[in-house]
């Protein structure tokens, strides 16, 4: 599939830690130029990058825009970052995946690749699990 495309750009993740079931994939895509590209993209996964792969799986990209005010000087700049993408992907099983991300520019598409890591389990409870018991000082007991 990456074959079909005419240009290719970087893709940079936002999220990196995965279990097996339905994961979130956060990610940004930058042209050579180092400007952001912001188009139709979808997502394909592969146990290997020469494998059968799933998808598409669809990417909108999620709008970031803050207001001028609460906005960091990284991102004052007019071409600051606007968006990132984000899909739901099935990971079946722990292992190291081969992604695709085509995205459908004006000139035609643009293949991205990168490959993400299955864990088995992952310490960091998810959400709505019960947190680990920790000590934490109190005024009690520092002096």
């Amino acid at each position: 599939m990456a074959r079909l495309a005419k240009s290719t750009a970087q893709l940079t993740a936002a999220t990196g830690t995965f279990t097996p079931g339905t994961s979130r994939y956060a990610f940004g895509l930058n042209a050579a130029s180092g400007g952001f590209i912001y188009a139709p993209s979808a997502l394909y996964f592969a146990s290997s990058p020469s494998g059968p792969a799933e998808g598409p799986f669809l990417a909108p990209a999620d709008p970031m825009g803050v207001a001028a005010q609460y906005r960091s000087e990284q991102n004052f700049d007019p071409f600051g970052i606007k968006a990132i993408y984000e899909v739901e992907v099935p990971l079946p099983r722990p292992g190291v995946y081969a992604l695709l991300a085509l995205t459908r520019a004006p000139h035609g598409l643009i293949s991205s690749s990168s490959e993400i890591a299955v864990a088995a389990s992952f310490p960091i409870p998810a959400v709505g699990q019960r947190p680990p018991a920790i000590e934490t000082n109190t005024l009690a007991t520092v002096h």
